[in-house]
């Protein structure tokens, strides 16, 4: 919970005396003194207000009315003071001849997640500066607005694949709320409606795929399916409250599959000739999917019944990379070039070669990343003396290449607030790269662990308004953007989301050293972050 207690705005009208004397007629008698008018009163047409608003719409209203009742001889101004932080005065302070008082405010637009308290205090005063208050007229209005995050729907939480949540995360007051090890799941997650989505292996030799529903508060699992026909490719995504996942029982045959995310009844199973390849994104309630490291195509499907809507057969002869998708369109990369569809009917709008290019390879393990105006990050198959792929930004908009990274990086970077921040091998280090330049801001080392363990990175990169967590083989660290130093850390190293209920949960895994290799552990850890 968050308590607001920033510089507060005062706002202060004045207004007409509400008592007065009075003139008198003859008459030879006298008469009784009048009885004074009682003195100024206030009432509040409500005392408090809450509000739930979504990340990236946080402005929302609050409101009352304080009525006035007596009156006095001096002048009587009210006053309203709030978080000017936090709120804006819609309008002014309206006073009517009645004595009544209308305020109306509107939180900030751009709001983190989280919870948000504080209090609109109303008051008549005697003065304009306030120095005065009248007995019995101050009141308070407290309210609280729930800023609740967006799901974390496909791989690196959105379709452009940022994996920036709008969140100050204070490391120090996570607690661990459960720890759970599960014997057939795969560190592919995806949350969203109060539910985990993991990538369910069955079967000898991995053979069949499928997914269970967690409860996110407690790890329980709430549903299950179970395929049955073959391996998971191309990942989960939780669109319009429907999971869809690609069951792949051989190379030339995919079996699209959408699920109702609540109790995974299954909406509709749609056949489809080629191998989903890459990770599948969703965007503006439809989902896409990629298809075949050669000869790839791109095709679309409504998430809420699993209705197809459309596909592109001529993206190339070689796909890389899965797709960045946003209001420009979808971005991929195939064939040594930038390729932009656009997202009502898969046709061609724009393609930019790819000059530095070294090889037509390909990877389902990267993303392309949309950032800021037109551009976008591609891990292209240009390496450096280790073998880590280097980063390329390409402006759609202007057609142009814009720069390549100096170093070569092995997870999937993170974007947030004009800042790249990747995470590159022996030793891991984390590096912050000027989106518009390529130019490294700073680096931190982060070396712990056995020998072979200190080398190594895994995971994903997950980047908040403060911290960013990274992973090497030997613990999950949470690195302070400001101070650039590590903060906390946990010996769960693996793939992290944040789910919209503010949970941080952990896909384990570790090195095998029989088989020399990086392998889930099966163990899924949650901390709640507030």
């Amino acid at each position: 919970m968050r308590h607001l207690s920033g510089l507060a705005c005062a706002i202060i009208l004045p207004m007409s005396l509400a008592a007065c004397g009075g003139g008198g007629g003859g008459g030879g008698g006298s008469s009784a003194p009048p009885v004074p008018p009682p003195p100024p009163s206030v009432t509040l047409s409500a005392t408090s207000q809450s509000a739930d608003v979504v990340e990236g719409q946080t402005e929302t209203s609050l409101s009352f009315t304080a009525t006035q009742s007596g009156s006095a001889t001096t002048p009587i101004y009210p006053d309203v003071q709030y978080d000017a932080g936090f709120l804006t005065l819609d309008g002014s302070l309206t006073t009517s001849t009645s004595g009544q008082f209308s305020a109306k405010f509107k939180t900030k637009s751009d709001l983190g997640g989280g919870e948000y308290t504080g209090k609109v205090t109303f008051r008549l005063c005697q003065d304009v500066a306030c120095a005065t208050v009248y007995p019995n007229t101050t009141k308070e209005f407290d309210y609280k607005v729930i800023v609740n995050l967006k799901p974390w729907g496909v791989n690196q939480r959105d379709s452009k694949h940022s994996a920036y949540v709008d969140i100050h995360i204070n490391p120090s007051k996570m607690t661990k709320v459960w720890s759970n090890s599960y014997s057939n799941l795969y560190g592919n997650i995806i949350p969203g409606g109060g539910l985990l989505y993991a990538q369910r292996i069955t079967g000898v030799n991995i053979n069949y795929g499928g997914v269970a529903a967690l409860d996110v508060k407690t790890g329980n699992q709430i549903w299950s399916y179970e395929a049955g026909e073959g391996i998971l490719s191309g990942g989960l995504v939780f669109s319009d409250n429907t999971v869809a996942l690609t069951i792949s029982p051989n190379f030339s045959n995919n079996i699209h599959v959408f699920l109702n995310s609540k109790n995974g009844e299954v909406i509709k199973r749609v056949s489809a000739s080629d191998r989903v390849v890459g990770k599948t994104n969703a965007y503006s309630g439809n989902i896409f999917f990629m298809y075949g490291s050669e000869n790839p195509k791109v095709s679309a499907y409504r998430a809420s019944d699993g209705e197809f809507l459309w596909k592109q057969d001529n993206v190339g002869r070689s796909a890389v990379l899965s797709t960045a998708i946003d209001s420009s369109g979808i971005n991929l990369y195939s064939d040594r070039s930038v390729k932009t569809y656009g997202t009502e009917n898969g046709h061609l709008l724009s393609d930019i070669e790819d000059k530095s290019a070294e090889s037509d390879g390909y990877s389902y393990e990267y993303s392309v990343v949309g950032t800021e105006g037109g551009r976008i990050l591609v891990p292209a198959y240009t390496f450096d003396y280790l073998g880590n792929l280097k980063l390329r930004s390409f402006d759609t908009v202007k057609a142009s290449e814009v720069w390549t990274s100096s170093f070569g990086y092995r997870i999937e970077p993170a974007y947030a607030k004009g800042v790249v921040y990747a995470f590159r091998t022996y030793p891991p280090q984390l590096d912050a790269i000027d989106e518009k330049t390529g130019a490294i801001k700073w680096s931190l080392t982060v070396s712990e662990g056995p020998w072979i363990e200190q080398k190594q990175v895994m995971g994903n990169a997950v980047v908040a308004n403060n911290v960013i967590f990274v992973s090497s083989m030997y613990k999950l660290y949470a690195i302070d953007i400001n101070t650039r130093q590590v903060i906390w850390s946990c010996d769960k190293p693996g793939r992290v989301i944040i789910t919209p209920e503010r949970y941080l949960i952990i896909a384990e895994s570790g090195f095998d050293y029989i088989s020399n290799d990086l392998r889930w552990t099966g163990i899924l850890t949650a901390f709640k972050l507030d």
